[in-house]
């Protein structure tokens, strides 16, 4: 049973699932996961799977585009904004609360890729989560930098954002860029087993959705260039932690340095065999990471 809602963050209207329990009543209460999509991704996607998943072991799950994606509001669209990603979280929190049937001392957090690292962020400072789960998840200001030569041409980058937001504020046509490989030759470039090499098989095959075109505003693009999800985290984490990552994942080190910060809290859980794109929607590692998730939540009621 999947019901469809909206709700705000300010200025800006998000939509969302909330997916209930087969024997679910209105008059219960139940602990409640928020889950945060991939980076560039929407709710109808990789949260989709692991809601209905999470649901038949009992548990409401909110599901929700951040603005500027997929139906939630937010313009141009598909801009990446991680500290706009972080506020969304927060405001999801909020409207759970003002849901009778929800457990407000049992809400848990789920983020997914890009996703687990918005989650982190946001709970270093959002202290209502329960526990926090991150499947994958990806320090996206770490990955886009480390994929950036040097400093000269980290610079040139931002000096192109800032002609290119010159000219969109006077008049010009908004600049999108592609984020995942325009063609299989493309990907084919990437080492095997990564993450860009893997994405368009996900977003351009078996996962692909039209609200998920793989683009991305450039006059945008400072903000993740300036990102990170951990920066005093080891100041401020508080909550159980658990990161699951697969063996083959070449993002694994993201999980890891999310357990070390979490000032003895966290956990890291390898499932082998598996890539990052695999944990996505292939049944045998996803069942894994649910079965994970499911033993952390219940230990944390």
């Amino acid at each position: 049973m999947k019901q469809h809602i909206k709700f705000n963050n300010k200025s800006f209207e998000l939509a969302g699932n909330i997916y209930f329990p087969v024997d679910f009543s209105i008059n219960d209460k139940y602990p409640t996961i928020l889950v945060t999509h991939p980076e560039g991704a929407v709710k109808e996607q990789v949260p989709d799977l692991y809601a209905k998943k999470m649901t038949k072991l009992g548990y409401v799950v909110l599901t929700f585009d951040g603005a500027y994606m997929g139906e939630s509001t937010g313009s141009p669209h598909f801009t990446t904004d991680p500290f706009q990603r972080v506020s969304d979280i927060v405001s999801a929190v909020d409207y759970l609360t003002t849901l009778n049937f929800v457990d407000n001392n049992h809400i848990y957090g789920l983020g997914l890729c890009a996703g687990g690292g918005y989650l982190i962020d946001a709970a270093k400072t959002e202290k209502r989560f329960k526990a926090i789960g991150v499947v994958v998840p990806v320090d996206m200001g770490s990955g886009i930098r480390e994929s950036i030569a040097n400093k000269d041409q980290l610079i040139d980058t931002l000096k192109a954002v800032s002609i290119q937001r010159q000219m969109e504020i006077n008049g010009g046509a908004v600049k999108l860029t592609e984020t995942v490989a325009e063609s299989d030759e493309e990907a084919l470039k990437f080492p095997e087993n990564s993450l860009f090499r893997e994405a368009r098989s996900y977003y351009r095959g078996v996962g692909e959705h039209p609200r998920s075109t793989g683009q991305q505003v450039f006059s945008e693009f400072d903000k993740l260039l300036r990102y990170d999800p951990f920066h005093m985290m080891d100041l401020f984490w508080t909550h159980p932690l658990l990161a699951i990552s697969g063996s083959l994942a070449d993002t694994i080190t993201f999980a890891q340095r999310a357990v070390e910060l979490s000032d003895g809290m966290g956990q890291l859980e390898v499932i082998k065999g598996a890539t990052h794109i695999d944990l996505y929607y292939k049944e045998e590692y996803v069942n894994n990471a649910i079965k994970l998730l499911q033993a952390f939540f219940s230990k944390h009621k």
